[in-house]
C-alpha cells in the first residue's frame, strides 16, 4: 500500500499587542517655541536699545573755553570750568588764527568762490581741481607694503545758499552733526563756526563752516572726534595749521 505522510499543520505563533506609538513634538510646537524666543530676544534688545538713548539724551554737553591759537599750533586742551555753547560768538570759545605763508607748500586759489589756501608737501588732489567747485585733498606717504599711499585728509565744499543767518542752523539743516562740540575760529578776520562731533571709536567728522557774503565755506574731515564723557577734545592743530594759511582774494 501506499503510504500517506500525515499532514503537519504550521505553527501557530503567539500574536503580540501592539506597542504604544511613541509621541515626539510636532513641527508645529517647535516653530511656535521658537518664534517665541525670538519674540522675547528682541523684545530685550528694544528694552535695552531705549534703556542706553534715554541715558545719552540725559547727559548735558558742555564746552570747554579753549586758549587762543598760537603760531606754534600746540595741542588744544580743555579748562575745568566748563560752559554750555550758544550761537553767539561771545559765549563761544574762540580762536584767532594767524595767517601763515608756507614757501615749501603749494598754494591752490580759487577765483570764482575767492579764497585761496596751502596745502603741505605729500599731499594731492583726488581729482584735478576745478574752481567754484568743491576739492578733496589727499595725504600720501609711502609705507613697508605699498609706496604713495594715499588717505583723505580734508574736503572744502562750496555753497552758494548761506543768507547770513545762523551758522549752527545752516550746518544743521545740512548734516546730523552728532552731539556737537561748537567753537569760533577767526580767519582772515571771518568768524567760522567749528564743530565737533562726540563718537570717540565710531564714525565723526569735523566741520568748520566759513560763511563769505552769501557762500558758505565748509571744511570737513573724518574720524575727528571729542569725548562727551570726558571733555576731552582732539588735537587739531594740523587743521589749524591748514586754515592758518586761508585767505579770502577779494
Amino acid at each position: 500500500m501506499e503510504r500517506v505522510n500525515p499532514v503537519s499543520n504550521p505553527p501557530v505563533r503567539p500574536e503580540m499587542s501592539p506597542s504604544p506609538p511613541i509621541t515626539f513634538p510636532t513641527f508645529k510646537k517647535i516653530a511656535l517655541i521658537g518664534s517665541l524666543i525670538l519674540f522675547i530676544i528682541i523684545l530685550s534688545s528694544i528694552a535695552a536699545y531705549l534703556v542706553i538713548k534715554s541715558q545719552s539724551r540725559s547727559r548735558i554737553l558742555i564746552n570747554s573755553p579753549l586758549p587762543s591759537a598760537q603760531s606754534s599750533l600746540s595741542p588744544l586742551s580743555t579748562q575745568s570750568s566748563p560752559q554750555v555753547s550758544v550761537e553767539s560768538n561771545n559765549s563761544l570759545p574762540t580762536n584767532i588764527l594767524t595767517y601763515t605763508f608756507h614757501n615749501d607748500w603749494q598754494t591752490y586759489s580759487d577765483s570764482i568762490a575767492g579764497f585761496s589756501f596751502q596745502y603741505p608737501p605729500r599731499h594731492k588732489f583726488a581729482e584735478i581741481p576745478i574752481e567754484g567747485k568743491s576739492v578733496y585733498v589727499l595725504n600720501c606717504f609711502d609705507s613697508p607694503q605699498q609706496k604713495d599711499l594715499c588717505t583723505s585728509a580734508f574736503t572744502i565744499d562750496i555753497y552758494k545758499d548761506y543768507n547770513g543767518g545762523s551758522r549752527r542752523q545752516w550746518l544743521n539743516e545740512k548734516f546730523s552733526v552728532y552731539k556737537p562740540y561748537y567753537m569760533n575760529w577767526v580767519i582772515d578776520r571771518v568768524s567760522a563756526l567749528v564743530a565737533i562731533e562726540g563718537n570717540p571709536g565710531g564714525s565723526s567728522g569735523l566741520f568748520i563752516a566759513i560763511p563769505k557774503n552769501k557762500t558758505m565755506i565748509l571744511f570737513t574731515a573724518s574720524f575727528v572726534a571729542w569725548d562727551p564723557n570726558t571733555g576731552k577734545l582732539p588735537d587739531l592743530s594740523y587743521y589749524n595749521q591748514i586754515l592758518s594759511t586761508l585767505k579770502f582774494l577779494d
